[in-house]
């Protein structure tokens, strides 16, 4: 069984985007572990990424669109929507607040979610 995360621990944001280029920066506090998730959800059509940083420590990024050059970003796509996953190593980061910025470079209105998650190494 898995335990649901203390409240203060936020792992998601969502923010209703204007067509066009955008940008936002935002902070989510998360636990000590390594990183389990780091994915970027867009409507199709849209360009964007997001770089993760703990200032001065560590920093990790992913982006809305697939490419050669980068076989751990994995790229799928349902109802209209695309999910981008970047793969991590499981280095150990402690507990911190990440800061982020997330740019959107081009494309059509609509939602863009950062899924975020740091915590302990399944078994």
């Amino acid at each position: 069984m898995i335990a649901a995360a203390p409240l203060h621990f936020q792992t998601t944001r969502s923010f209703s985007l204007a067509a066009g280029p955008a940008s936002r920066t935002f902070t989510m506090r998360e636990r000590s572990g390594v990183i389990l998730v780091n994915r970027i959800t867009v409507p199709r059509g849209v360009r964007a990424y997001v770089v993760a940083t703990i200032p001065k420590l560590a920093g990790a990024g992913v982006q809305s669109w697939p490419t050669p050059r980068d076989p751990t970003l994995a790229c799928t796509h349902d109802r209209g929507r695309l999910a981008c996953r970047q793969g991590e190593e499981w280095c150990p980061m402690p507990q911190a607040t990440w800061h982020f910025r997330l740019v959107k470079l081009r494309g059509p209105a609509g939602t863009v979610r950062v899924d975020y998650r740091v915590a302990p190494p399944p078994p």
